[in-house]
């Protein structure tokens, strides 16, 4: 009997186990099964990729690492570059319409910058005394647009524009603050630099521009820097109109911008109004002195054709500046030149209407001061060093 229970128990153990045995090889093949599937089904849809991607007509890949990102690094004075465009979102379809490649690969940017300020100042100025004062100083809002060429196969292209207007807080708005009033453009941006059309601050404005303390104050270094009519204005120190331009990429430290701006004048010796501007004289300011507005100083009668502008407007203008600037160092070298420069206006004689002749100034001893028109060119140079002082990083400019 006993060993009739023993032979019992062994069967029913060894049964058991080859049981056990068995469910086991089965589940080990339904995975297997599953898994050759599964990779079945991934090539097939890596070779459908494949023929997707070979297809004439697809779309380049965008680019969205930064690192290999090859795009202009020149950067916009005083205000923040436009980001990258983001990447696409995983899983997002594109967009259908014409206008989806449009919207998709467009960033555009608001910005903006407000500074008023409380001032106390004494102009010296016949019985003015001292006074009180809320200014805008050098305010602004601005619409900047970059559309990535990359994924139409111009990688590191971008087209950019933008349009930046003067906001007068404290003040009441005129032409100043028009929409475009500041710089504003249209162009083109690669790995090899970016050529813009349409206003800008010149790039010997530029060069130098950081190295004022005092900027978008009432003590601005615009006050005696390149200042050479004398007229509240300075000259050498402008945002020009009707401009093409070139920014370098920033090789090394070293960057490389050029300016020219057609005079676009229907007179030979400047004294009209641009093509397209209306009481604006080249090298004047808004409503300023020099600009022919009615009203302001040294305007005189005439539309066009009638040689208004001879207190200081030129006809084409060229500006172009190398800067460095690596680590502690900073370096520039700046030129510009306006060409057939008219202050015959400073003469305080009229024109002879017969032959346009212009006057002269007597001095006493009987000799005579002819201004006339000259072309007038400015350079300059400069370097700084930035170093720690012990409380903080302080910066020296000569």
């Amino acid at each position: 009997m006993r060993k009739q229970l023993l032979s019992g128990t062994a069967c029913a153990a060894l049964c058991l186990v080859s049981f056990s045995g068995a469910a086991r090889s089965a589940t080990l093949d339904d995975v297997m099964a599953r898994l050759d599937k599964i990779e079945k089904e991934n090539a097939e849809l890596r070779h459908k990729v494949r023929e997707l991607s070979a297809r004439p007509g697809a779309a380049a890949p965008v680019v969205t690492d930064p690192s290999k990102f090859k795009g202009n690094p020149v950067l916009h004075a005083g205000v923040a570059t436009s980001p990258t465009p983001p990447p696409p979102v995983p899983g997002m379809p594109v967009k259908a319409g014409p206008l989806g490649p449009v919207i998709d690969n467009t960033v555009v940017t608001l910005y903006g910058h407000f500074d008023l300020s409380g001032d106390l100042f004494n102009p010296s100025v016949f019985d003015q005394g001292t006074k009180a004062g809320i200014a805008s100083n050098s305010s602004y809002f601005g619409v900047r647009a970059r559309h990535n060429l990359a994924p139409y196969g111009w990688e590191g292209w971008s087209i950019v524009a933008q349009l930046e207007a003067q906001i007068d807080a404290a003040a009441s708005p005129t032409e100043r603050a028009a929409i475009g009033s500041r710089d504003s453009y249209v162009g083109l941006e690669g790995p090899w630099g970016a050529v813009k059309a349409g206003k800008s601050d010149t790039p010997y404005k530029k060069s130098t521009a950081a190295m004022d303390p005092f900027a978008s104050s009432l003590g601005d270094y615009n006050s005696i820097m390149g200042n050479t009519g004398g007229d509240n204005r300075a000259e050498f120190d402008w945002r020009m109109n009707h401009a093409i331009w070139y920014e370098s990429p920033i090789v090394s430290g070293f960057q490389f911008s050029a300016l020219a701006s057609p005079g676009q004048n229907y007179a030979k010796d400047n004294s009209d109004y641009s093509f397209g501007d209306n009481f604006q004289c080249n090298g004047a300011s808004v409503r300023g002195s020099g600009s022919n507005f009615p009203g302001t100083g040294g305007a005189a009668n005439g539309n066009i054709g009638g040689h208004g502008c001879t207190d200081g407007s030129y006809g084409n203008a060229y500006s172009a500046a190398l800067n460095y600037k690596n680590g502690p160092w900073t370096a520039i070298a700046a030129y510009e030149l306006h060409e057939g420069v008219n202050r015959r206006g400073d003469d305080n004689t009229q024109f002879d209407a017969q032959n346009f002749a212009p006057g002269a100034i007597l001095l006493p001893d009987g000799s005579t001061v002819m201004t006339g028109v000259h072309n007038e060119w400015a350079a300059k140079v400069g370097g700084g060093y930035r170093f720690n002082d012990g409380l903080g990083d302080l910066q020296l400019n000569a």
